[in-house]
């Protein structure tokens, strides 16, 4: 995608997802019917799904920066770029929040040791495990800081339900691993995204992590 999307800046050209072959490559990374249906995790889970979140998040950043000068803040691409791709832009930050999620959770599972000895091969696999579940859960941290940040101003009724309800359903896997300064930042623009979609429906949500995350201490 980002080869693409180099060319139509080259030419001077916009993506349209709506079209081949950006509509289609948008749908295959962006799965999100194929990420709900998926079985209970497997210890071989964990290969191929930090390859999808590593694609999925590698696409979001291309949409995200589309025709924004190299070396620019994605926060500050994302608000200008907003206009012309909202719901895409939507659409791909829930997916990523939501495949972080399983890939934060298959390793929590998986990182446990099994019962018996713990041979060099299986500790070597548990921390591999385990650092790969840190980094997706301090990923998505910043993930749902950039997307309450992208709600702080108003957005179409259908893309700020879909992004809030991810932040909600995903709670479990970042709250923990949020400091008291990014918990402040957080509830601070959920309030701003609560007034700025005040017709989105999106109360319930925000009182919900709003509560969940005042409880919480620094891990």
């Amino acid at each position: 995608m980002s080869d693409y999307a180099a060319d139509l800046e080259r030419s001077g050209d916009y993506p349209d997802y709506s079209r081949p072959p950006l509509a289609e490559y948008f749908r295959r990374v962006f799965d999100a019917e194929t990420l709900a249906a998926l079985p209970p995790p497997e210890p071989d889970d964990l290969g191929w799904m930090a390859d999808w979140a590593e694609s999925a998040e590698s696409s979001f950043k291309t949409l995200a920066m589309f025709d924004v000068p190299k070396g620019n803040d994605i926060n500050a691409a994302i608000v200008r770029n907003m206009p012309a791709y909202e719901s895409e832009i939507a659409a791909a930050i829930a997916f990523v929040m939501r495949l972080s999620e399983r890939l934060v959770s298959t390793t929590a599972i998986f990182a446990t040791p099994p019962g018996g000895k713990l041979t060099e091969e299986i500790r070597k696999k548990i921390l591999d495990r385990a650092a790969r579940g840190l980094a997706a859960s301090r990923g998505l941290v910043q993930t749902v800081l950039t997307t309450t940040q992208i709600m702080s101003s108003h957005l179409r009724l259908q893309n700020a339900m879909l992004m809030m309800l991810a932040v909600r359903d995903t709670l479990d896997a970042w709250a923990p691993y949020t400091s008291a300064n990014e918990r402040k930042i957080i509830l601070n623009q959920l309030e701003q995204a609560r007034a700025a979609n005040a017709d989105a429906r999106i109360d319930d949500d925000v009182t919900a992590i709003s509560v969940a995350i005042s409880s919480r201490s620094s891990p």
